[in-house]
């Protein structure tokens, strides 16, 4: 599957992982963006910004990619606090940005904008005046890739509204913590866990239980089974070990 389907251009497997030769790119353009960027080079995300238009004839839906490198670097060095005290030396007076009330109702507006923005349907004609206005938009500077444009920006803004919210009680708790370590790994896995059960098992479940709803529902959690297992794998012999080689090779 990682052979066929994330490298070779005409091993294709099954159309719902049309998505992860995206991702292995993708995860390495990220990986050369995310070299660049250090405590004291705050104009980053900007410049990230700025480079995503003339990708975009070069790697489609790179503005997705670039958006979640935008993310980190806004996360893991703190750029709007940065912000925020470079025009407090300007003698101007942002010390209400900085309050937990202000940042709690603002973030939480955000996110709900965020979630607004992103229940675009797929493949659908956007009626929701907001849709509309970003499908426009985002068609100027990404033609062939407007509608994944419009679904990244979306989650981009409520994951910047959590990150402007000081309080995420249900999100900070562990079971989240832990289930958002292996994120990375269930949205890898769970196109391809799907697609072979689809194949192997479901016509098996249907022919056995004569009930498309039960043989769905019975699908359902042996993929969420195998999701879970195989991120947490992922997460423990993958992701820990490139952690510590990005770490050691970071500019």
């Amino acid at each position: 599957v990682l052979i066929f389907q994330w490298i070779s251009l005409g091993g294709k497997i099954s159309g719902v992982l049309w998505t992860m030769e995206i991702l292995f790119w993708g995860a390495l353009l990220a990986a050369g963006l995310a070299l660049f960027s250090t405590k004291k080079r705050w104009y980053m995300p900007f410049l990230y910004l700025l480079i995503s238009y003339p990708m975009e004839h070069f790697f489609h839906y790179n503005f997705n990619i670039i958006l979640g490198v935008i993310l980190a670097d806004l996360f893991y060095y703190d750029r709007i606090g940065q912000y925020v005290d470079f025009f407090r030396s300007k003698k101007l007076d942002l010390s209400f940005v900085k309050g937990r009330k202000f940042r709690n109702i603002c973030g939480s507006l955000i996110v709900l904008m965020g979630l607004l923005i992103a229940s675009y349907p797929y493949a659908a004609i956007p009626t929701n005046p907001v849709h509309i206005f970003f499908m426009k938009a985002f068609g100027v500077f990404f033609p062939l890739s407007s509608m994944g444009a419009t679904h990244g920006f979306g989650v981009f803004v409520l994951c910047a509204g959590l990150l402007i919210r000081t309080e995420n009680k249900i999100l900070s708790s562990k079971p989240f913590e832990k289930l958002g370590n292996l994120s990375m790994g269930i949205y890898l896995q769970h196109g391809t866990i799907m697609a072979l059960l689809e194949i192997l098992l479901f016509e098996k479940m249907f022919a056995h239980f004569e009930n498309y709803h039960v043989a769905v529902a019975v699908i359902f959690l042996i993929a969420f089974t195998l999701v879970l297992l195989t991120a947490w794998l992922y997460h423990k012999f993958i992701e820990k070990n490139i952690d510590r080689l990005v770490n050691k090779i970071h500019l």
